[in-house]
């Protein structure tokens, strides 16, 4: 009983590839499959001189695109917190290719960036950063931004050639308590 348990979904693969393998072979022929009225359980397969058809949908690839517009209103914003950083926005979704090459996008959300020349070991600092940066945020919700769910805001902090790479989920970081302190903040998302 326990074996036949292990191959049962052997099975149902071998016979789902089968299938798709004989559906693909259809379509590489250049046969045209046309039903014969008044008898609906016969068919006539007939030699076509036209070109095999080709599959018309798309082909879903994650992407990101850039938000020019967004990201001059961020950086704007967040220069006045720290006059020497950079922030910048970008809409996460699917790019649908199409097999001529063009493409169309559809967002799903839009993540922030924002990065800081700073003193690495002061924690409290950092978590400073990190919630005046998120309280920028607030003016740029789903439906202000392309998406419609929240993202995710990187916090890169720099001190010469070293620097701790901060990932924070927007919705995770709304449901903290309020009575957090900065250094709590930087500490709840940092990797260690």
């Amino acid at each position: 009983m326990n074996a036949i348990k292990k191959t049962i979904p052997y099975i149902l693969l071998t016979a789902i590839i089968g299938a798709g393998v004989g559906a693909q072979e259809l379509l590489k022929t250049n046969e045209q499959i046309i039903p014969i009225t008044g008898t609906p359980s016969q068919t006539l397969i007939v030699d076509s001189p036209s070109e095999t058809p080709t599959y018309a949908g798309c082909a879903f690839m994650w992407a990101y695109h850039d938000l020019p517009e967004e990201s001059k209103k961020i950086e704007e914003a967040i220069k006045e917190i720290d006059p020497s950083a950079t922030a910048f926005a970008q809409a996460y979704g699917e790019d649908c290719v199409y097999g001529d090459g063009t493409s169309s996008f559809g967002a799903m959300e839009t993540d922030f960036y924002f990065i800081f020349e700073t003193d690495l070991t002061n924690e409290d600092e950092l978590g400073r950063l990190m919630i005046q940066s998120m309280k920028v945020l607030t003016a740029f919700p789903p439906g202000i931004v392309p998406g419609s769910q929240v993202g995710q805001a990187t916090f890169t902090f720099k001190q010469g050639v070293q620097e701790i790479n901060v990932f924070v989920d927007i919705k995770m970081y709304n449901e903290l308590p309020l009575e957090l302190s900065n250094k709590a903040v930087f500490q709840k998302f940092k990797t260690p």
